[in-house]
């Protein structure tokens, strides 16, 4: 999200901000977007990260700022291509599948409230089509390497 961010007119540390906490309830049971809310709060998080946490999640809230959208968007593709693979399914071509979730969430009016221009959203897209084949391509050659403890050392 942070690299998709610098494309556009936005505050990046606060796109990186909300990227690293917004889902930092999850694991906790209950709902997670609430359960992070109450995180941040209590450890005097600024309101517009908490902001980003509730905007991200199309369900709770639409984004409301440029930094929330940018979130909301690398999110929703990312949970995409990770709920595809823990359900055995193939895994579209990245582009076509980025494209279609963007095209989704515009046609949804997921957007609407948000300030991202048309040129806005086609610069990000580019760096969203990089950063995530990035760190796919990552993590499919890290799921590759056996995980600490299971090499034999006699």
């Amino acid at each position: 999200a942070e690299h998709a961010a610098t494309a556009v007119d936005v505050n990046t540390k606060l796109v990186r901000a909300g990227a690293l906490y917004h889902e930092i309830g999850q694991g906790l049971g209950g709902n997670y977007i609430k359960k992070s809310m109450q995180i941040c709060s209590e450890n005097n998080i600024p309101e517009v990260v908490i902001d980003i946490v509730r905007e991200h999640n199309i369900n709770v809230s639409k984004p409301t700022t440029k930094e929330s959208a940018i979130v909301m968007l690398a999110d929703t593709i990312i949970s995409t291509i990770d709920g595809l693979k823990k359900k055995g399914s193939p895994v579209p071509d990245k582009v076509k599948l980025i494209d279609k979730v963007l095209t989704l969430r515009i046609s949804q009016g997921h957007l609407d409230e948000c300030d991202l221009t048309a040129g806005d959203i086609n610069a990000t897209t580019i760096l969203l089509f990089a950063s995530i084949i990035s760190i796919t391509s990552l993590y499919e050659y890290l799921g590759t390497i056996a995980p600490v403890g299971q090499f034999k050392t006699h």
